[in-house]
């Protein structure tokens, strides 16, 4: 008896999980909200790819990892990054008005392997969508940043997809359902 009702509360506490986070999708984030990032220190100048969720921007973490470096997003210069999860690549943004404000972090909706994804990128000032499927929806990678500094990186969604340096940090999509289910993630 005792375990009936153990697996009964399990069983609730999972629906609860689930049904309490939200889930973003394409049309809920909008193209327009698919933009360019610029970040630069001295000399250098890194391009990646952010999207907005409500007053949030969230990119790959690789891109925006210099606390010293300057972020512009369109045509905001006062940004910052507020939050971090270095081991899946991700960074929370906020400008502007916003920098005051209380912060979330938003994490991508879990998807199985072989799923077929989108990928809207930011190349030669327009939106491109790039399809494919995912074919690893959890895996740990060595990388070196554009500074040259080695990480390690888990829970990284990989695609068949081929990307280039400035797709890093756009959002990707599951095709049927349009949830967001990670960052690209390019070196």
């Amino acid at each position: 008896m005792t375990s009936k009702i153990l697996l009964f509360l399990i069983l609730i506490f999972s629906f609860f999980l689930t049904s309490c986070q939200k889930e973003y999708t394409l049309s809920q984030i909008g193209e327009k909200n698919i933009l360019r990032v610029v970040v630069s220190k001295g000399n250098n100048t890194l391009l990646g790819t952010v999207f907005k969720i409500e007053n949030i921007y969230v990119t790959a973490y690789h891109t925006v990892r210099d606390d010293s470096a300057k972020i512009q997003i369109k045509n905001q210069k006062n940004c910052r990054v507020y939050d971090r999860d270095k081991k899946r690549d991700i960074a929370w943004i906020s400008c502007g008005k916003d920098l005051k404000n209380s912060h979330k972090k938003i994490y991508p909706h879990i998807v199985e392997v072989g799923k077929d994804i989108l990928i809207p990128v930011y190349r030669k000032n327009k939106i491109r969508y790039m399809t494919g499927k995912i074919t690893e929806n959890s895996a740990i990678i060595k990388s070196v940043d554009s500074y040259g500094s080695q990480y390690t990186l888990s829970g990284i969604v990989l695609t068949d997809i081929s990307l280039e340096a400035g797709d890093s940090g756009a959002p990707i999509f599951e095709k049927d359902s349009a949830k967001w289910v990670g960052v690209v993630h390019t070196q």
